[in-house]
């Protein structure tokens, strides 16, 4: 019954957007179950690599750090701009999480990964898989963000939603840029650590 009600509560336009976030949970359980499996194997096999357990841990643990801000502007964008728009980015957004470990471990395995870069993704799955989902995020927020404040992104953008999408590219990196340049400063306020020794 309360199923039914909420189905009939929820507009048909935005249907597509509760798939997406659908979609999202379930691509998120699918990498949990990744690391349990990763962590399970049978005794007869050998000890997976620390590399692949932590390659697990980490698109696991990247995509939870990720789903409040997806979650955020999705339905920010849906509810406040367009349900349309938010349902296609998402779905981009969605295509890209599932792309992000592909790429991560591609790149390791065709050995791209820049000397002292074990722990993490490469500049490649970055930029490709990791930076593009800011970038939509970053897009649907300011987009929902100005409707509220009565200003329409369209017009500036020509009509197209990925010129927002390339802003909010343009703005993390400076963003990411900014804050960079700035860590020498930042680091100053942190004593250094000594090594305690038993």
């Amino acid at each position: 019954m309360w199923l039914s009600l909420t189905i009939m509560l929820l507009s048909p336009e935005l249907a597509d957007v509760a798939m997406v976030s659908i979609s999202w949970v379930f691509l998120y359980l699918t990498f949990t179950c990744c690391v349990s499996a990763t962590k399970l194997a049978p005794e007869t096999q050998s000890k997976p690599p620390d590399s692949q357990l932590y390659w697990n841990l980490r698109v696991q643990g990247n995509m939870l750090e990720q789903s409040l801000t997806f979650f955020t502007a999705l339905w920010s964008h849906a509810l406040i701009v367009s349900p349309a728009t938010a349902a296609t980015l998402g779905g981009f957004v969605l295509y890209l999480r599932a792309c992000y470990p592909v790429v991560w471990a591609l790149e390791a395995r065709a050995g791209l990964m820049p000397p002292g870069f074990p722990e993490g993704p490469g500049s490649i799955t970055v930029f490709c898989a990791s930076m593009p989902q800011h970038a939509i995020n970053i897009y649907l927020l300011a987009a929902a963000a100005c409707a509220l404040k009565g200003i329409d992104l369209k017009p500036y953008l020509f009509g197209y939603d990925a010129l927002g999408c390339a802003a909010g590219y343009v703005a993390y990196f400076l963003a990411f840029a900014l804050l960079s340049a700035c860590q020498p400063a930042f680091r100053k306020c942190f004593p250094a650590v000594k090594a305690r020794h038993p």
